[in-house]
């Protein structure tokens, strides 16, 4: 009976090779690695594959910085050119309108030793408010012997009459005011006339009989007979012609040969020296 119970115990204790636990590890590891073989080659193929793309990423960032960096000096070079191209023209500009106001004054030097009335030159320092296409101001008055109704004039033609006198300064009423009325012959055509302003429109020559050979482009001059207007100074131009509502008559308007919105530059003509 105990040589039974013996027996048992010896089946029911199992022994444990103590080299078995190392060689279950050698299998695992071995396992293991036949496992994380391919997966390593997929791991190192992602990460070539991340590091070529990071590198074209890394290209392509420094190539658009580039790029970008360019265009800005590029901008900023062009604004340089345009700020200095714009500060020539004004220049330019400064240059050409001295140039012209000298050559005016020339010409004023010029007409004026064909008068033999007294002439005093001016420059016009504004127009008046209310009435802008019709009056400027001048810079001389009767300190310089300037009195109303004095002709006023410039190298281009006829600019219009003095009306209002002050110590240092006159008003000049334009051939462009309703109110200016001036005697005038159309030379080729032999046909006389009194022109009157129309403000910002062209002056005009009514009732003209249809008799008179008068075409676009020809002369107007002043008549000069019995005012303060110099004879034969320029006027303009007929720049159109049309026919009265009588039916006998033309109205012709007139181009004036003064650009009203640059004037710098006058001569007054005043008494006669005899």
């Amino acid at each position: 009976m105990n040589t039974i119970n013996n027996e048992s115990n010896d089946d029911l204790n199992i022994k444990v090779d103590p080299n078995s636990g190392f060689v279950e590890i050698i299998v695992l590891f071995f396992f293991i690695c036949l496992l994380a073989g391919p997966f390593s080659g997929i791991v190192l193929s992602l990460s070539a594959s991340f590091a070529k793309l990071a590198s074209q990423v890394n290209l392509q960032y420094q190539s658009t910085k580039q790029l970008a960096t360019a265009l800005i000096e590029s901008s900023a070079k062009i604004k340089h050119l345009e700020q200095e191209l714009a500060k020539n023209q004004v220049e330019l500009a400064g240059l050409k309108e001295q140039t012209r106001d000298t050559s005016s004054l020339r010409k004023l030097l010029d007409l004026k030793n064909t008068f033999k009335s007294e002439t005093i030159a001016c420059d016009v320092i504004g127009h008046t408010p209310s009435n802008w296409y019709s009056q400027i101001i001048i810079d001389k008055g009767s300190n310089n012997n300037i009195q109303t109704g004095f002709a006023v004039i410039n190298s281009f033609g006829v600019v219009g009459q003095v009306i209002e006198v002050a110590a240092d300064t006159a008003v000049v009423r334009l051939l462009t005011d309703p109110q200016q009325k001036i005697g005038v012959i159309i030379k080729k055509a032999n046909a006389t006339g009194i022109l009157v302003g129309s403000f910002d429109k062209p002056p005009v020559i009514n009732f003209v009989p249809l008799g008179y050979p008068v075409e676009i482009g020809q002369e107007v001059v002043c008549l000069g007979k019995g005012g303060s207007f110099p004879p034969n100074h320029i006027i303009g131009t007929v720049s159109r012609i049309a026919r009265e509502n009588n039916g006998a008559s033309m109205q012709i308007e007139v181009k004036l040969a003064i650009n009203v919105d640059n004037l710098t530059s006058v001569m007054v003509i005043g008494q006669s020296k005899n």
